[in-house]
């Protein structure tokens, strides 16, 4: 199936995230093993969607996750990090929430540091609701708002004019017993 991120193309292939044709096969197997046993260095896999992401080549780096999909190994939550890291400063919160979505495929929990660079994602494109309502579940996720999460969310805030809300999320952070 297509995701909000398919349409997008990258320098020589598609890049949609999230093709669910391998997404529930496999489990014990996700993160560094594949089927046939050979071990993947998450280290190269780190550094190469790193260096990506600093240059904004989010296509490559959906591109790799799925080959790496379709060699039946499961990327970790620092290899979605880096692919939402390259799409966030690009705009593209429809590419960052699917591949929170893709995590969630692979039976992985999207943790703070993810969710909050799909909230800053939201804010460069401008889509501040979405935005605050990835804040509001951190509480259903049982995840703890850091300082960048709220600092993710005034910028998408702040970015569209949203000055009232603005207001009503620093009243939530007090109300909250959050420091300012």
């Amino acid at each position: 199936g297509a995701s909000a991120a398919s349409g997008a193309s990258g320098p020589s292939g598609p890049s949609g995230v999230g093709s669910g044709k391998n997404s529930k096969t496999n489990v014990r197997n996700r993160g560094t093993r594949g089927t046939r046993g050979n071990r993947m260095n998450v280290g190269v896999l780190d550094f190469t969607l790193q260096s990506l992401a600093r240059q904004d080549q989010w296509q490559w780096c959906l591109q790799i996750l799925e080959e790496v999909k379709e060699q039946r190994f499961w990327p970790h939550q620092m290899a979605y990090c880096h692919a939402i890291q390259a799409s966030r400063r690009q705009g593209r919160w429809d590419v960052s929430l699917s591949l929170v979505a893709s995590c969630e495929e692979q039976g992985l929990v999207p943790d703070t540091p993810m969710l909050n660079l799909a909230i800053g994602s939201c804010g460069y494109g401008r889509e501040w609701e979405r935005a605050i309502a990835l804040l509001s579940e951190f509480p259903l996720r049982r995840l703890q708002c850091s300082d960048y999460s709220y600092n993710a969310a005034f910028g998408a805030l702040g970015s569209s004019r949203q000055w009232a809300q603005v207001l009503a999320l620093v009243e939530s952070m007090a109300s909250n017993r959050v420091a300012l």
